[in-house]
């Protein structure tokens, strides 16, 4: 089995940290012998090409925070951007799953809701000045 990659996966392969590069090396090498075997941890489909592609999913989570730190100073300006804007969408994600837990009924800011529909029923709500 012949595997590839393009020039951008070797320039952030080679911003990973050694021993990540040696555990995605393990696991490739055992890839190109067995694409099925259970321990790879990897998502694999071969093409009518014959042709795998594959995702190292379980490498990242094994960096520390000062590798992902390096890992992510050597990212070019667009791939900051990206990944910039994926936390920010995994930040907004979260907060809104936090506001509908917090309004949903036995949540701890319900009351505060029931009082202001209580108030804006009874008409009890004034334009600010």
């Amino acid at each position: 089995m012949t595997s590839r990659a393009l020039p951008s996966f070797w320039k952030c392969y080679q911003a990973l940290p050694q021993h990540i590069q040696k555990l995605a090396h393990e696991k490739l090498t055992l890839f190109q012998s067995n694409p099925y075997h259970p321990s790879i941890g990897l998502a694999a489909r071969l093409t009518e090409k014959r042709v795998a592609f594959f995702a190292l999913s379980h490498i990242i989570p094994l960096m520390s925070l000062a590798e992902l730190k390096e890992a992510v100073a050597a990212l070019s300006p667009a791939d900051l951007a990206e990944l910039a804007s994926f936390i920010r969408q995994r930040e907004n994600s979260e907060w809104d799953r936090q506001i509908d837990a917090d309004f949903a009924e036995g949540g701890r800011l319900r009351p505060v809701l029931e009082e202001v529909r209580e108030n804006l029923r009874a008409g009890r709500l004034e334009d600010l000045p």
